[in-house]
């Protein structure tokens, strides 16, 4: 497989390139258990991802802190797609953000796998420069396209960014999207009572530029290609979390989550 990448692009250290892999493996066992146990995790469609080799864009849609942490717990421990970046937010998102500001976007992150987009770069060159280079070393990249945590439980899709497809078409590596269920606003005291039924579903893989050209829609007009297509990746994320037994917030409908 080529990678259509630039060796002008900043290299990511060795170190951070590893530590997430010692990180994630260790924390595993644990979130495995917590997970499975107090929100029952279900997880679904492993055998979309199974085939493909390490080199991965992930692309979900963001409901919870806990979105960064269930994904890699959602795959089996020795899984060739361990371990996972991500593309987060620049430190100076957090500065007001309480507790947050101690440990987003600095180097616990960077040890954790979540390099921060470069903000206020319009070419996604720029912005994306450094997960490039980690998909690259064909290390699995998390993206959540629609830039921030849901307010409503619903999926952003309009305002979904076009940076996923870009980092797919330009490292020729397939993009797998998934669907978080069940985490939209759960509170300590759900998780803990186990009120909540989680899971994460893997759907197919995609290539960047089958949907660029299979895709792009009117309703779309205006937008760049990568825009239009990763605005239909996620409108497909929304009608699968339309259609799941469990609601986008189940705190409203608790008796269907009681077993």
């Amino acid at each position: 497989m080529i990678l259509l990448y630039n060796a002008s692009t900043p290299m990511i250290s060795r170190f951070l390139l590893l530590s997430p892999y010692f990180l994630q493996k260790a924390i595993w066992p644990v979130t495995k258990v917590l997970f499975s146990y107090f929100i029952k995790l279900q997880v679904h469609g492993l055998q979309n991802i199974d085939s493909l080799g390490p080199g991965v864009v992930f692309v979900s849609n963001h409901s919870s802190e806990l979105d960064p942490i269930i994904v890699p717990a959602s795959f089996p421990f020795f899984s060739k797609h361990f371990p996972m970046f991500y593309a987060s937010r620049p430190r100076n998102f957090y500065i007001h953000s309480s507790w947050r500001k101690l440990f987003y976007g600095g180097l616990i992150f960077k040890i954790w796998g979540a390099h921060a987009v470069e903000k206020g770069q319009r070419d996604y060159a720029l912005a994306l420069k450094s997960h490039i280079d980690i998909l690259s070393h064909k290390r699995s990249l998390l993206i959540f396209p629609e830039g921030r945590k849901t307010r409503t439980g619903l999926v952003d899709v309009s305002n979904s960014k076009g940076g996923a497809v870009y980092a797919a078409k330009q490292t020729n590596l397939p993009i797998v999207p998934i669907v978080i269920q069940g985490l939209y606003k759960m509170t300590s005291r759900e998780f803990i009572t186990r009120k909540r039924n989680v899971s994460v579903t893997f759907g197919q893989p995609i290539f960047a530029q089958d949907i660029i050209s299979a895709h792009f829609s009117p309703e779309f007009e205006g937008d760049n290609e990568y825009k239009g297509a990763i605005r239909k990746v996620m409108q497909d994320i929304s009608d699968k979390l339309s259609k799941s037994p469990y609601p986008a917030y189940p705190a409203h409908h608790p008796e269907s989550l009681v077993r």
